[in-house]
C-alpha cells in the first residue's frame, strides 16, 4: 500500500509545525485582546486627505485569523492525543 505522503518534505513539515506551535500564545493573546472602538468622525474643518482602509474590518479579521489559529492547534493538540491512545491500545 503507497502512502499519500510519499512527496512531503518532512524536514520543512516539522519546521513548520514548530512555528505554529511556537506562535499558540501570540495568537492566543492577540485574540483576546483586540478590541472594537468605534469612534465619531474629528469635526475641526480641517481639510483631510481620503482614507480608503477600513481599519475596524481590518481588526475584525485579524482577531478572527488569530482565534481561528489558536483553536485549530488546541484541536490538533487533542487529536494528537487521541491517536496516541488508540495507538497504545491496539498495541496491546
Amino acid at each position: 500500500m503507497e502512502s499519500i505522503f510519499k512527496d512531503v518534505d518532512e524536514e520543512r513539515t516539522i519546521a513548520n509545525a514548530e512555528r505554529v506551535l511556537k506562535d499558540y500564545w501570540k495568537w492566543r493573546l492577540r485574540a483576546r485582546r483586540v478590541n472594537f472602538n468605534l469612534q465619531s468622525p474629528a469635526m475641526d474643518g480641517m481639510p483631510k486627505s481620503p482614507s480608503y482602509g477600513n481599519h475596524i474590518e481590518d481588526k475584525q479579521v485579524s482577531k478572527a485569523n488569530d482565534d481561528f489559529m489558536a483553536n485549530l492547534v488546541v484541536k490538533s493538540l487533542k487529536l494528537l492525543q487521541l491517536m496516541k491512545k488508540r495507538r497504545n491500545i491496539q498495541s496491546y
